[in-house]
């Protein structure tokens, strides 16, 4: 079963959709870096904190949420969860559009996640 969840930021509301599950992507922008459209990805897991790629564009670290999960539902969060990131262009307002960088690297995305979520690229 695949679900899709849209979650506007990474509070710790998003453990309950990321607990009791065999896999997990989480897709996300990040901080423009100077290459917009650029696609970065890296697993959260256990016991072991991630780099911060240039700071996610939401106030709380979703690394600190995915911590919080492993240390209080440790047999219930997934044991990996991928996290693909797309360069946004442009962070300085907010809207559901998508610029042409981007939206130039979602078929990219899509064969990232379909990839880890039929077990291909699982560690």
């Amino acid at each position: 079963e695949v679900k899709a969840v849209h979650l506007l930021s990474p509070t710790l509301n998003i453990l309950k959709h990321l607990l009791w599950h065999e896999r997990a992507v989480i897709v996300d922008s990040v901080a423009p870096e100077g290459t917009p459209g650029m696609v970065v990805e890296f697993l959260l897991k256990p016991n072991q904190r991630t780099h911060h790629y240039g700071g996610l564009t939401h106030s709380l670290s979703l690394d600190e949420v995915i911590t919080v999960g492993y240390m209080t539902f440790p047999d219930a969060m997934p044991p990996a969860i991928k996290f693909i990131g797309v360069e946004a262009e442009d962070i300085s307002g907010f809207g559901a559009s998508l610029s042409e960088p981007v939206r130039r690297s979602l078929p990219t995305v899509a064969r990232m996640v379909r990839e880890f979520l039929n077990g291909s690229d699982v560690p």
